[in-house]
C-alpha cells in the first residue's frame, strides 16, 4: 500500500463498510419470483445505486437510479451467484 502512495499520491480506496449486507436467500427467492422477496430486494439496493449515481451523473442522478434498478430487474435472473449481488449491482 505503500508503493501506492508513493506511485499515485493517495491509498487505494477501500469498500465502504456501510454497504447494506443483502441475504443471498433473499437474491435467490426474487430470481425465482417471489414477488415480495423482490420488492424488499429492489429497496435494499436503492440507496447503493442512488449513491452511485448521484457519483456519476449528480445532474440525472434520480433518473439514473430508476434506469439502473430497472436495468437490476431485468438481469436479475442472469445473476449466477446471489452471494455477489453488490458487485454484479456495481457493473450494471
Amino acid at each position: 500500500m505503500a508503493s501506492c502512495q508513493r506511485k499515485w499520491g493517495k491509498a487505494p480506496r477501500k469498500v465502504p463498510g456501510n454497504l447494506a449486507a443483502v441475504d443471498p436467500a433473499k437474491v435467490a427467492a426474487a430470481q425465482q419470483g417471489d414477488a415480495l422477496a423482490l420488492d424488499q430486494l429492489l429497496d435494499e439496493l436503492e440507496p447503493y445505486v442512488r449513491r452511485l449515481c448521484a457519483r456519476i451523473a449528480p445532474s440525472a442522478a434520480d433518473d439514473a437510479t430508476q434506469e439502473a434498478l430497472l436495468a437490476i430487474f431485468r438481469g436479475l435472473p442472469s445473476l449466477h451467484a446471489p452471494e455477489a449481488i453488490m458487485t454484479w449491482v456495481r457493473s450494471v
